[in-house]
């Protein structure tokens, strides 16, 4: 089906969308606004309290997003929290469907938008193509947060331009690593690190290695991570990596300990369009696997609402918010060598017993 994205309205007004208001209070209405690049063919919502998912009626296409609305009883309970989880199906024309989604408790605040309550306890945040807005608009904000990020930085396009873009200079760089922000490579040229793109082993030493050494010469600090140009990397790639950096970061979904896998880091791209319901998504990957790392990658941020709305979340949620450069976690061996120590221990209480 292609991406499928389905955001909240920002100011939570149904009219927006083409939706009556609810004027019934008997109901509780569920609205959701697709963004797909296919067609689609239906959505279906089941709030907690209902045994089964129905089917919500579509009101149209507005703004290039498909809108549908269901109005639902209300519980018999009138204490029960009608925002206490919602799951959502979606399919497209071609028949293809979007995973099962639970909507984690949300909880009104004292504006219009709610708050997700986040289950991952750790959260890194790196910036990707060192865009001059995550300077201006992201660095600020988090800095009232006293959240720090990793800025992956192109070092062939310093100062210059990314995709009609402008990128930081180095002097915004070094104020960010003064600030308490991590440095991480984003490739030299931002090329392609993947056979099937073309590239060769020369290439990725080249990446690797000329942007590692024009930070360490630029800002006097040796970068640890590798944020993978478009996000992948070649499996043959990686024991060149390794030569260079300590991780390695995708923009697949998954979550991390930072312990194994560490050239094939997960990464969470959030976007305005979509940064709600893949926060879900993460609650929903932590229930199945509740791994204590989550990457959340960003581009380029643009209206900051929807940006300042994350870093509420987290701080609503007592995340852990750290650079990659800053994670402190036990090597791999460590767990094997404290059995090792206890075994000995337990083995030497034997021999004094027995004596």
């Amino acid at each position: 089906m292609g991406e499928v994205r389905y955001v909240f309205p920002y100011n939570y007004s149904y009219s927006r969308w083409g939706v009556p208001e609810p004027d019934d209070p008997r109901y509780v209405r569920f609205m959701v606004v697709v963004n797909s690049d296919v067609p689609m063919k239906r959505a279906m919502v089941r709030p907690e309290w209902r045994a089964s998912y129905e089917e919500m009626i579509f009101t149209g296409i507005v703004d290039n997003r498909y809108v549908y609305y269901l109005d639902v009883p209300r519980p018999p309970d009138p204490g029960f929290d009608v925002k206490s989880g919602t799951w959502y199906f979606l399919e497209d024309v071609n028949g293809e469907v979007y995973e099962y989604v639970r909507i984690e408790p949300l909880f009104h605040t004292s504006g219009e938008r709610e708050l997700i309550r986040l289950m991952v306890p750790n959260v890194i945040m790196s910036f990707d193509d060192s865009l001059l807005d995550q300077y201006t608009i992201a660095y600020p904000l988090m800095e009232r947060y006293g959240f720090k990020g990793s800025m992956g930085l192109i070092t062939g396009l310093m100062g210059g331009m990314w995709e009609g873009k402008p990128c930081i200079t180095w002097e915004q760089a070094r104020e960010l690593l003064k600030s308490g922000w991590g440095i991480a490579s984003h490739s030299h040229t931002h090329k392609f690190l993947r056979i099937d793109k073309g590239a060769t082993a020369e290439d990725c030493e080249y990446e690797c290695k000329t942007s590692k050494e024009m930070i360490e010469e630029k800002l006097g600090v040796t970068p640890i991570t590798l944020l993978y140009p478009y996000g992948s990397i070649s499996p043959e790639f990686i024991p060149i990596v390794a030569k260079y950096y300590r991780y390695g970061r995708t923009v697949e979904h998954r979550l991390d300990d930072m312990v194994t896998n560490r050239y094939q880091l997960g990464g969470v791209a959030l976007s305005r369009e979509n940064y709600v319901i893949r926060l879900a998504k993460v609650n929903h990957m932590y229930e199945l696997d509740p791994k204590p790392y989550v990457g959340f990658v960003f581009h380029s941020i643009g209206e900051p609402g929807w940006f300042n709305h994350i870093l509420d979340i987290l701080r609503y949620s007592g995340c852990n918010v750290t650079p990659y450069e800053y994670i402190r976690v036990a090597p791999s061996w460590l767990p094997l060598s404290l059995m090792a120590i206890g075994f000995v221990t337990a083995l030497t209480s034997i021999i004094v017993v027995r004596r």
